[in-house]
């Protein structure tokens, strides 16, 4: 199969996923107990401490990641096209306003906070979308679906506080947003040829986003095991923050590939 079909294929897959989620899944509620978290102790007059505290962990890299790709942008670095920055710009942006999003829905965890955790969170999905598509497809088109990638990641969120201020939440599209890219990314990454070294760092963000997942649902279990010094939900922040020091390794270490 030729690139362009392969490409093809790949939008078509991901179009069937959407309809088959929405024609055949009714829609999905935010739990009542999403909210309540296996440590909620306050620390220094802080409710939720380690769960606040451990958002330290995607501003750090992100602030990072960004001067680092502002400076490989100016000094014409790293990127054989200058607009492959982009993404990149926006991959480091989105975790710093995690830190912050993500901090102020710990503090006072309820739906109505939830929103900025969320709407920070899909900034970087599309971001990390964004760039793969354009390195391992095409850049033009990387770059035109980026504002639509942006648009349906917030929309997604929008949608899904509405609906729950309508009594009738539903999680779907939000759901698509977080998960589709964790198969359309390896997908991409197997299908395409790369264009730079140090593809192994995406795959440990991958890895890292996807272990993260894992100890947010074994958030309690995780809390009685360590005898009550680390919660699930904080090791998840820990872990998922590695993982943007990951795309930012990507970006220092790789080189450009020859052909």
């Amino acid at each position: 199969m030729t690139l362009e079909g392969k490409a093809r294929a790949l939008a078509g897959i991901s179009l069937l996923g959407i309809v088959v989620t929405f024609a055949f899944f009714a829609p999905i509620e935010q739990p009542a107990a999403y909210h309540d978290f296996a440590d909620g102790n306050r620390h220094f007059g802080i409710p939720n401490f380690a769960n606040v505290a451990s958002n330290l962990a995607y501003l750090i890299p992100g602030l990072m990641g960004l001067y680092l790709v502002h400076g490989a942008f100016m000094e014409k670095q790293k990127f054989l096209d200058p607009r492959e920055a982009l993404p990149f710009y926006l991959v480091f942006l989105g975790s710093v306003a995690l830190a912050f999003g993500s901090g102020y829905y710990h503090l006072i965890p309820n739906n109505e906070t939830l929103v900025a955790d969320r709407l920070t969170m899909t900034v970087g999905f599309m971001g990390v979308l964004s760039f793969v598509i354009a390195e391992r497809i095409s850049v033009k088109w990387g770059l035109r679906l980026l504002p639509a990638l942006l648009t349906v990641g917030l929309f997604s969120v929008i949608y899904w506080i509405y609906t729950e201020l309508q009594s009738a939440g539903d999680l779907r599209l939000y759901g698509l947003v977080q998960f589709l890219p964790l198969i359309a990314v390896p997908a991409m990454l197997l299908a395409f040829p790369a264009r730079y070294s140090g593809v192994k760092y995406i795959w440990l963000a991958l890895g890292s986003y996807a272990a993260a997942k894992l100890f947010e649902q074994l958030d309690g279990a995780i809390w009685e095991l360590t005898q009550h010094l680390l919660s699930g939900h904080t090791l998840k922040h820990l872990v998922s923050g590695l993982g943007i020091y990951f795309l930012l390794l990507y970006v220092r270490k790789r080189q450009v590939l020859p052909g």
